[in-house]
């Protein structure tokens, strides 16, 4: 009795210990992406110039790409197809059909030098990465607007602590022009 007694407590500390490791899920965990089923809500028109299949948006501005801060949150809204002449995508949901998170870890081909002399701490690296970029993809669908493919969200981080954007801080870059729902959350009307 006292070995079964030992056994269920042994089971319900360790039980116990395991969920405080594991939290639930939260959007404002770096390493929570927006899941399957997710709804990306357009609340106005975006104009996409002719010849192109993208446009950039950082803190609620659509923005040219040469303009972001890539340090900073900043998404990239894309169709499948080029057209050489102006389109409008319309206020829609399109529901989030899959996520896919990337890195790419950027660096210098060769050391840093000046006047010929190695700068010590930076230069002294042998080509390791200066920096990542953390990236979200999410794969978009709605059956009016087909030619809508997704929206990638990323930023440029140091190398010796790279993180991927939260939900948070993807909800802030794309405020007023997306709301990002997750399927858990229920839909907030005006």
């Amino acid at each position: 009795m006292v070995l079964r007694f030992l056994s269920v407590s042994l089971l319900v500390v360790i039980t116990t210990a395991c969920a405080q490791l594991f939290p639930a899920p939260s959007p404002d965990q770096p390493f929570y992406a927006p899941p399957k089923g997710s709804r990306l809500e357009l609340l106005q028109p975006i104009p996409i110039p002719g010849n192109e299949v993208s446009v950039w948006i950082q803190q609620g501005r659509v923005i040219d790409y040469q303009n972001a801060d890539r340090y900073q949150a900043f998404c990239k809204f894309e169709m499948w197809s080029k057209l050489d002449r102006p389109r409008t995508v319309q206020p829609d949901t399109f529901t989030v059909e899959r996520v896919r998170r990337m890195d790419w870890a950027v660096r210098r081909d060769e050391p840093l030098r000046l006047a010929g002399v190695g700068v010590g701490g930076v230069g002294d690296d042998v080509g390791g990465p200066a920096f990542f970029i953390m990236s979200t993809e999410m794969f978009l669908d709605s059956p009016r607007q087909p030619d809508v493919h997704r929206l990638t969200c990323q930023h440029w981080e140091d190398a010796r602590l790279p993180r991927h954007l939260t939900i948070n801080e993807m909800r802030r870059t794309l405020q007023g022009i997306f709301d990002l729902e997750l399927p858990e959350e229920p839909r907030q009307r005006d």
